[in-house]
C-alpha cells in the first residue's frame, strides 16, 4: 500500500509541475503558456529503469517510506546542506545588483515560464501551485543529477579508483554549469553566471554527499525544494 502512495505522489508532483503554470494562466493571469517539461522529465529515468533495466525505480533511486522520514540521514550533513543552499540562494538574490534589473527585463519575461505566471497570481493560487512547481523542478534535478549522472559516474572505474568523491565533484560541476550557462549567454550578466555556478556547485556537493551516504535522492530533494520555494517567495514578495 505504501508503494502505491509513493507512486501517486510522484505522479501528482510531476503533473503539477508540468501544468502548474498553465493552470494559473487559465484561471487568473492573462497569459498564454505552454506546458512545462520540468515536471515530466523526471519520469524518463523512472520509465527507463522499469522497462529497459527491469529494475524497481523506487528502490533504485531510494524513494522509499523510510527515506521519506529521513531516518538514516546524517543530521549534521543535512544541516550543512540546508545552510549552504539557503545562504547561496540569498547571496545570489541580495548581493548581485544585476539580478533585479534582469528580473524586470524582457529577457526574464519568457512566455511559458511558471515563475512568471505564479509571481503575478494571487497568494491563494501562488502558494499551493508554487509548492508543487518548485517540488517538481527540484525532484527532477535530483533524479537526473544525483540519481542518473552521479550513479553512472560512480560506475566509472578511473573515477572510483582515484576517489569516489571525484564522481560527486563531477556531477556538482555539471550542475553548476547547467545553472550558469543560461545567464552566461546574456550580456551584462557575467557576475550572475559566476555566482550561480559557484553557489549551485557547492550545494550540489552537499546533495551528492547526501545521496551517496543514504543511497537516496530524497534528502537532497527536501533541501532543494525548500530553497526553490524560498527563492520563489522572495521574488513573489519583491525582495530581490
Amino acid at each position: 500500500m505504501s508503494r502505491k502512495y509513493i507512486w501517486c505522489g510522484l505522479i501528482i508532483v510531476g503533473l503539477g509541475g508540468a501544468f502548474g503554470d498553465t493552470i494559473v494562466a487559465a484561471i487568473e493571469v492573462n497569459m498564454r503558456l505552454s506546458v512545462s517539461l520540468s515536471g515530466l522529465l523526471m519520469f524518463l529515468p523512472v520509465l527507463y529503469e522499469f522497462f529497459v533495466q527491469h529494475r524497481d525505480p523506487l528502490t533504485h533511486y531510494g524513494i522509499t517510506i523510510r527515506n521519506l522520514s529521513l531516518v538514516d540521514v546524517p543530521r549534521k550533513t543535512l544541516l550543512i546542506a540546508t545552510i549552504l543552499f539557503f545562504a547561496s540562494a540569498l547571496a545570489v538574490m541580495r548581493l548581485t545588483p544585476e539580478l533585479a534589473s534582469f528580473a524586470n527585463s524582457n529577457q526574464a519575461a519568457r512566455p511559458g515560464g511558471a515563475g512568471q505566471a505564479l509571481t503575478r497570481a494571487s497568494w491563494v493560487l501562488a502558494i499551493p501551485l508554487g509548492l508543487i512547481v518548485t517540488a517538481a523542478v527540484a525532484l527532477n534535478e535530483e533524479i537526473w543529477f544525483r540519481g542518473v549522472i552521479q550513479m553512472k559516474l560512480l560506475q566509472v572505474k578511473p573515477l572510483v579508483s582515484l576517489n569516489p568523491t571525484s564522481a560527486l565533484v563531477a556531477q556538482a560541476v555539471l550542475f553548476g554549469l547547467a545553472h550558469a550557462l543560461p545567464f552566461a549567454g546574456l550580456s551584462g550578466l557575467t557576475s550572475i553566471a559566476l555566482i550561480a555556478f559557484v553557489s549551485t556547485m557547492l550545494a550540489a556537493l552537499a546533495f551528492g554527499y547526501l545521496a551517496y551516504r543514504t543511497h537516496s535522492v530524497l534528502p537532497g530533494w527536501y533541501v532543494h525544494w525548500g530553497a526553490n520555494f524560498l527563492a520563489f517567495c522572495t521574488f513573489r514578495l519583491g525582495l530581490y
